[in-house]
């Protein structure tokens, strides 16, 4: 097995935690993009979650990042 089952369920994390920026950003940068928001239930629902989501994002991909490391050291 090329990968254990916990780098596989952080990858996904990261993914789905990438487009969910993504939806909410394009949302806050271009107001034609608004609708994009309703995803999380309201425009402030979106603004409240955005940087949580994004923290979650940077922990994981910080996981991610560092994981081949040991092999090196």
């Amino acid at each position: 097995m090329r990968y254990r089952a916990t780098e596989r369920i952080n990858h996904w994390i990261v993914a789905i935690c990438f487009m969910l920026v993504a939806l909410s950003g394009l949302g806050f940068l271009f107001p034609a993009f608004n609708w994009l928001m309703n995803v999380f239930g309201t425009p402030q629902m979106a603004r409240i979650l955005h940087p949580f989501i994004s923290v979650a994002m940077f922990v994981a991909f910080t996981l991610m990042f560092f994981r081949p490391w040991h092999t090196i050291w």
